[in-house]
């Protein structure tokens, strides 16, 4: 099978090969069973705060987009709604959709610190950005 080389790819090819090569792999942090325990439901009662801490760590760590679907969607959602922010990384889902750093997107915009911050205040903005 013949591949064309990069240099000679149109510029946006060029720039989607050069960005997927920067796409962080997912990997397990300390807490990945805890945390799953607690996005699953089993891990027994918690507060809103731990609930969101958790998928934070999973959506920093990349591996909520490899998790069960409803994890996914939960993350999602979470970042919709400026609960959590985007991680510090690019990551692709099970499936190769590019999932954007929270650099990549506008400040201010779903994702962003600044957005999570109008939504949650100062604080909770400041918690979910130094996990």
């Amino acid at each position: 099978m013949y591949h064309t080389p990069v240099h000679k790819l149109p510029n946006q090819l060029r720039n989607e090969r050069q960005a997927a090569i920067e796409i962080a792999a997912p990997r397990l942090t300390p807490n990945a069973v805890s945390d799953y325990e607690v996005l699953d439901g089993t891990a027994g009662e918690i507060d809103e705060f731990e609930y969101y801490q958790a998928l934070q760590r999973q959506i920093n760590a990349g591996s909520i987009w490899h998790m069960q679907g409803s994890m996914g969607r939960a993350a999602m959602d979470a970042i919709e709604s400026g609960n959590c922010v985007l991680g510090v990384e690019r990551f692709r889902d099970y499936w190769g959709n590019l999932i954007p750093a929270r650099t990549d997107v506008k400040n201010g915009t779903k994702g962003s610190r600044l957005f999570v911050k109008r939504a949650r205040g100062e604080g909770w903005a400041r918690a979910m950005t130094q996990l």
